[in-house]
């Protein structure tokens, strides 16, 4: 579709294009968005946690496990197995991705490795 030139300079000098070149003008549109508005926002939780310090952060953490201080010897063993599990967990996840895009050889290392972690923490 065209226009005459009589019609585009019409439509480019009309109302309705000046209200478009203000609102332009007010928000700053060509050098888009504020830099805040690329920041993450924050939740409550996540301002209280960064509020704590590294050992109130442990200790939190050792009461939600519900460890005393009789089982500090256990929390060694709990936390090293919870890693190890989480460990075996995200390489499988690996291991399926890798194995969906055909990268059979990297695959195959990965399960090596998770076999190896499983038997070193006595075959679960």
């Amino acid at each position: 579709m065209t226009f005459s030139k009589e019609d585009k300079a019409a439509w480019l000098d009309s109302e309705i294009i000046r209200e478009f070149e203000k609102i332009a003008l007010e928000t700053d549109v060509l050098n888009g968005p504020p830099a805040e508005a690329f920041q993450p926002l924050e939740t409550e939780e996540e301002k209280v946690w960064e509020d704590e310090s590294d050992e109130d952060k442990l200790l939190s953490a050792i009461e939600e496990l519900g460890v005393t201080e009789e089982g500090e010897g256990d929390l060694k063993k709990e936390l090293s197995e919870v890693f190890t599990a989480n460990l075996v967990t995200n390489l499988q996840k690996l291991a399926h991705q890798l194995a969906t895009e055909s990268k059979m050889k990297a695959a195959y290392k990965i399960e090596r490795t998770i076999m190896k972690l499983k038997n070193l923490q006595g075959g679960k």
